[in-house]
């Protein structure tokens, strides 16, 4: 059986890594460069995945989409700058993979927020991926 759909509970508040994470989600803190959410990303395309579905806050989602974005953020001006080529890894990926937000509205732990993964995944197995432990 293969599995074609990843779930990432992504829409905890991330109190360890306090103060820094009050403006910024602890999904996309850089490892060597990299958001985490990207690496759990690409490690999920790598292993057959072409759907994510993120489970997120509302105050977290603008900032997880925008860069999920081939337009997001600063992309006009990087592009502008002639810097794109920095972004072909990340466009590469996006290319890949289908993503879906649900919303977890109260932070109630990781079974809750994989709970509100279920009409997305509809019925079919999936993998559940999280960010926290990196090996």
């Amino acid at each position: 059986m293969s599995i074609n759909v990843a779930v990432l509970p992504i829409a905890g508040l991330g109190t360890r890594f306090l103060p820094f994470t009050k403006v910024i989600p602890k999904e996309m803190l850089p490892i060597n460069g990299i958001p985490i959410l990207q690496l759990l990303i690409e490690e999920a395309v790598e292993a057959g995945v072409s759907e994510i579905v993120l489970v997120v806050n509302h105050e977290k989602e603008p900032i997880i989409r925008s860069y999920l974005s081939r337009d997001g953020g600063s992309t006009a001006k990087i592009t502008e700058k002639g810097k794109d080529e920095k972004l072909a890894r990340l466009n590469k990926l996006l290319d890949s993979v289908k993503f879906h937000y649900v919303y977890q509205e109260e932070q109630l732990g990781d079974g809750h927020a994989i709970l509100q993964a279920e009409e997305a995944v509809a019925g079919r197995p999936f993998a559940v991926l999280f960010g926290d432990d990196l090996i």
